[in-house]
């Protein structure tokens, strides 16, 4: 596994997640990590993998921090 990045959401000005892959199974889950900037620069948590859930009306999120993020909300990175 590599630390290349596909999609970024901001949670706050000096913090936010980044998805560094999606894995497609029978259940599949998107492998992030939470990054912020601290005194001596960026700082990060391991990669967590989640599984992706979907609300009654079809929108997809995963579970992080004890919150849903939403995959519609993460802006994609790269080419």
């Amino acid at each position: 596994m590599d630390n290349k990045v596909i999609a970024v959401k901001a949670d706050s000005a000096f913090s936010g997640f980044a998805i560094h892959e999606i894995i497609y199974g029978i259940d599949d889950k998107v492998l992030f990590s939470y990054q912020w900037k601290g005194i001596d620069g960026m700082k990060s948590t391991k990669k967590i993998q989640s599984k992706i859930r979907y609300t009654a009306k079809g929108k997809a999120y995963f579970m992080a921090r004890k919150q849903r993020q939403y995959l519609d909300e993460f802006m994609k990175v790269g080419a």
